[in-house]
């Protein structure tokens, strides 16, 4: 699996198993009701583009940086007070 989009589904947590999709380059969780994000997140080292537009999410972890591969992030309309380092 190369893209997930799991966006507009009043989503409100996303099982942890997300992090075993080794292959995954594209994930779109927008438009849910997500307040955190599952720590197997940050395994998806191969992950280019994550849009977690229009959630509740309050943070965003210091694992982010694990994202390598990371090239476009979208992360508007949460309640984020402030980035990682």
């Amino acid at each position: 699996l190369v893209v997930l989009d799991c966006s507009d589904n009043r989503l409100q947590q996303l099982p942890d198993t997300l992090g075993n999709l080794a292959a995954l380059q594209t994930l779109n969780f927008g438009c849910n009701q997500l307040r955190q994000l599952p720590g197997t997140l940050w395994n998806l080292v191969t992950l280019q583009e994550l849009n977690c537009i229009d959630n509740e999410l309050q943070e965003l972890p210091d694992t982010l940086g694990n994202l390598v591969a990371l090239e476009q992030l979208y992360c508007s309309n949460n309640h984020l007070q402030q980035l990682p380092y």
